[in-house]
């Protein structure tokens, strides 16, 4: 059973782990010890909380649970214009698990009954989740190299 609760300042080491947890593949090719990329996570861990504070004020993010163990994040902000995934990460553990499809559908609803936008930035590089999200119904709106820009429009899913 998949449930969200929110997040509080005492889930921090989770959510350090779990940012680390989506960059490890990367930081290996880098020749670094284990050290050296724990102290690099945590710095680009904070440095991202900081942004998203900063871009998204007010967001929700909900800690997701998988039959009661920590699963993941989902990060949402809602304004007036749209709904915007702003993270979504979920433990390699819990992964290919309908985990994330099943989160992002029902914001789709959510979407749909309001009228919304619902978007996100994934990765250039993660076709992976791009391919998961344009079955989802998401079309790319904006490229700049680094992001792309999906959305999910509901008179798109009529």
């Amino acid at each position: 059973m998949v449930e969200l609760r929110p997040a509080t300042s005492l889930d921090h080491p989770f959510l350090e782990a779990l940012y680390a947890s989506g960059r490890v593949s990367e930081m290996a090719n880098w020749g670094w010890s284990e050290a050296q990329c724990r102290q690099f996570a945590a710095m680009q861990y904070l440095a991202r909380c900081r942004h998203y504070d900063a871009v998204h004020p007010g967001r929700q993010d909900s800690i997701i649970l998988v039959d009661g163990a920590e699963a993941g994040l989902l990060s949402v902000a809602r304004r007036p214009a749209g709904i915007t995934i702003v993270d979504i990460a979920i433990q390699p553990e819990f992964q290919g698990r309908g985990v994330g499809g099943g989160l992002v559908r029902e914001l789709q609803q959510e979407a749909a009954q309001s009228g919304k936008i619902l978007g996100l930035h994934v990765l250039a590089e993660n076709r992976a989740a791009e391919r998961l999200y344009q079955s989802l119904g998401f079309a790319g709106t904006d490229d700049d190299g680094v992001y792309r820009r999906l959305e999910w429009r509901p008179e798109a899913a009529q």
